[in-house]
């Protein structure tokens, strides 16, 4: 028995090295809950004074996998590990990676006719290099009032073809042809000091629910998608930013508990394929006025912070009032100035608290 409980452990380690681990692991678990609590059972019963040697022996071993299985249940994928399970080499890119696939009918911008193409190998310090995934609903997209061409060396990476191109709004790859706060914010970055060069790579999909980008949901795939679209360019993520929440409901979730369990599918999406970056979380829930379950939402977004993990908090959205809002709910011009600031405040922030000892990521 000690032998089939053994190769079960041995199933669940290696599994945890591919992109079925979480599905594995979970359906996995309750096969060894039980398993565990009869090994305890007999390892309390049975008097090792009335037993030979190898039989000690044997409950030894029994007792030992036990505690072994224990702390395996104590790394339950409900909180992802920083350090990721995969690579991006695990995703294999195919016949349901194009842009109707990927896309959904939202009408996100792909076509790069007319940008200018800037390539996107990083020269010099790496460090001095930042890659910013943006990743949400439509105040992370490009809905906002006022388009903007990006004034220092700001690129765009186009999930869609793997190129860099000069960032101006609409920025590729994510939904809207309006304004987009990370095209200001790769240049106010820059302007503060903080990098040379930032590259952009929004995926971000106007009116959609953390459901919908969970595991399971219509855009989850946007994610692997891009990690490896990143990585087969030569770049790899410095920094997630998540800005989402307008769109949930948020009625009956006490204490956002179930807007937590979604994100953390979001953030546990992105570590199995090796994205380590930091992933920012910001307070955002008002459009068209209050939010009727604001701080069940917001709950739900305080929630998943755990610096352990690599998850921060960013910045709160909410403050950003409707008169910056041009129909009340997305961003006007001063609007995404304002978030392209309380951004920036936060990744400063950020890099401050981790010098010296931070580095960028090495491709």
């Amino acid at each position: 028995m000690a032998t089939l409980v053994l190769a079960a452990v041995l199933l669940v380690l290696a599994a945890g090295a591919g992109a079925a681990a979480v599905i594995f692991t979970v359906r996995l678990r309750r096969v060894l809950r039980y398993q565990t609590s009869t090994l305890k059972h007999i390892a309390e019963q049975v008097s090792s004074s009335r037993l030979d040697a190898r039989l000690v022996e044997i409950v030894q071993q029994l007792r030992e996998l036990t505690k072994t299985l224990d702390d395996a249940f104590k790394h339950s994928p409900s909180q992802p590990s920083r350090a990721g399970s995969g690579t991006p080499s695990d995703v294999i890119l195919g016949a349901l990676d194009t842009y109707e696939k990927l896309d959904q009918n939202w009408g996100s911008i792909y076509d790069p006719s007319g940008r200018q193409e800037t390539g996107c190998k990083i020269d010099g310090d790496r460090k001095r290099t930042a890659v910013i995934v943006v990743v949400g609903q439509s105040n992370a997209a490009n809905h906002g009032a006022g388009r903007y061409a990006a004034s220092r060396r700001v690129d765009n990476f186009n999930v869609y073809d793997g190129k860099c191109y000069r960032a101006t709004d609409p920025l590729l790859g994510a939904s809207g042809d309006g304004g987009n706060f990370a095209t200001r914010l790769g240049d106010k970055l820059i302007d503060a000091g903080l990098f040379d060069r930032v590259i952009l790579a929004p995926i971000a999909m106007g009116g959609t629910t953390v459901e919908q980008w969970a595991e399971e949901g219509m855009f989850n795939r946007r994610i692997p998608v891009l990690i490896r679209r990143l990585f087969d360019a030569g770049l790899s993520a410095d920094f997630i930013l998540w800005q989402q929440g307008e769109g949930n409901q948020g009625m009956g979730d006490v204490d956002g508990r179930q807007y937590r369990k979604n994100l953390l599918e979001v953030i546990r999406t992105f570590r199995r394929f090796g994205a380590t970056a930091p992933f920012f979380v910001s307070l955002t829930t008002l459009c068209g006025g209050p939010h009727a379950n604001a701080e069940n939402i917001r709950a739900g977004q305080r929630g998943v912070v755990n610096p352990l993990a690599g998850i921060y908090q960013g910045p709160d959205t909410d403050t950003i009032g409707v008169e910056h809002r041009w129909d009340k709910c997305h961003f006007d011009e001063t609007g995404l100035d304002m978030a392209a600031s309380l951004w920036v405040r936060v990744i400063a922030d950020f890099q401050r608290s981790v010098q010296p000892t931070h580095t960028a990521a090495s491709r």
